[in-house]
């Protein structure tokens, strides 16, 4: 997709643009899926919770180069996906 969106402009606009659809022809309980949002936030928050064990376990062996790299990513990535 980025291959069409850079480098063939025609195409994407053709196959990727909603400007047909009008935001208010929905209405808006129908855009709203509460089930789906509380199952992505639980799923989530179990998976951002996992990395607390991981993170212990790795930094008992933060004498190694590669153990501190992957404690240091986990962090990053702790921050990057609460961010959203």
């Amino acid at each position: 997709m980025a291959y069409v969106y850079f480098f063939r402009p025609d195409i994407y606009h053709e196959r990727y643009n909603c400007s047909a659809y009008n935001v208010t022809d929905i209405p808006l309980e129908n855009r709203q899926h509460i089930a789906i949002g509380a199952i992505f936030l639980s799923c989530g928050l179990f998976m951002e919770f996992l990395y607390f064990p991981c993170m212990i376990a790795i930094r008992k062996h933060m004498d190694s180069t590669c153990f501190k790299f992957m404690f240091y990513i986990s962090i990053a990535d702790i921050f990057a996906n609460s961010s959203i």
